[in-house]
């Protein structure tokens, strides 16, 4: 699992790596039952607080993301369940907000941001296209967990 992280973002450090983790997650390139870094390796990776991939790590356990046992590790629960169009939107929109704000004070063009938006976006079809479809036990669990209006189902 490649977590990257940028110190430079506003975002926290352990709000990337969540972010990171679920984007993994998401894509496929991480599986259900997948075991994850530990925590003491994760931190010494990225050369941060092991007390900010706990914090990390806690917050992805308690949306039903991870599973971390005492003796084994941490490994990854489920698929992340799909959210609604709607709620899609609605983040999406947020995101590019963010994006953008982020971006204000670079030297960029529109022509430049648009290039590696449209680059980075390929790079997304061709993950999104290679992830396997989730199971129907990973569905199960992802309704089990995720019992609110904005998740919808595969």
């Amino acid at each position: 699992m490649k977590i990257t992280i940028d110190p430079t973002l506003r975002a926290p450090v352990y709000q990337q790596i969540v972010d990171e983790v679920k984007r993994l997650v998401g894509s496929g390139a991480v599986a259900p039952g997948e075991r994850v870094a530990s925590v003491r390796e994760l931190s010494q990776v990225l050369g941060v607080n092991p007390a900010t991939v706990a914090k990390a790590y806690r917050e992805l356990v308690h949306e039903g993301l991870l599973r971390t046992t005492s003796k084994s590790g941490t490994f990854v629960e489920q698929a992340r369940p799909r959210l609604s169009p709607e709620v899609s939107r609605r983040r999406l929109a947020q995101a590019l907000d963010r994006l953008f704000a982020e971006l204000a004070p670079c030297d960029l063009d529109e022509t430049e941001v648009q290039a590696e938006f449209e680059h980075r976006l390929a790079d997304f079809a061709s993950s999104r296209a290679a992830a396997p479809p989730p199971t129907e036990d990973a569905v199960a669990r992802a309704r089990r967990a995720t019992a609110t209006e904005d998740w919808a189902v595969w």
